[in-house]
């Protein structure tokens, strides 16, 4: 199993951390990883990633969605275990 943790992207300014939503420039630097990334894959000989896990905030979801874009065949699974504050027991549950 390879595991590859990913960043969200920009996100701007809500009423609260949660609720923030990606940045145009966020949509663009993660769709700009995502071609990166495939390309590596390909040139290296892996696979493409086949699941998709983020937490319920936001960005997150938002960046998972350009990642399932990208990598149509992975499957998204939205996990409160990774939200921030989340316990290390709780993430390696998951």
């Amino acid at each position: 199993m390879m595991l590859t943790i990913w960043r969200h992207g920009e996100a701007g300014r809500a009423a609260a951390d949660r609720l923030r939503e990606l940045t145009d420039q966020g949509y663009d630097d993660i769709g700009f990883g995502c071609r990166q990334f495939h390309a590596a894959l390909e040139t290296r000989g892996l696979p493409a990633p086949d699941e998709i896990l983020f937490s319920p905030w936001v960005r997150t979801a938002q960046t998972a969605q350009v990642l399932a874009a990208a990598f149509t065949h992975a499957h998204t699974t939205e996990l409160s275990a990774l939200r921030p504050g989340a316990t290390v027991q709780a993430v390696e549950a998951a």
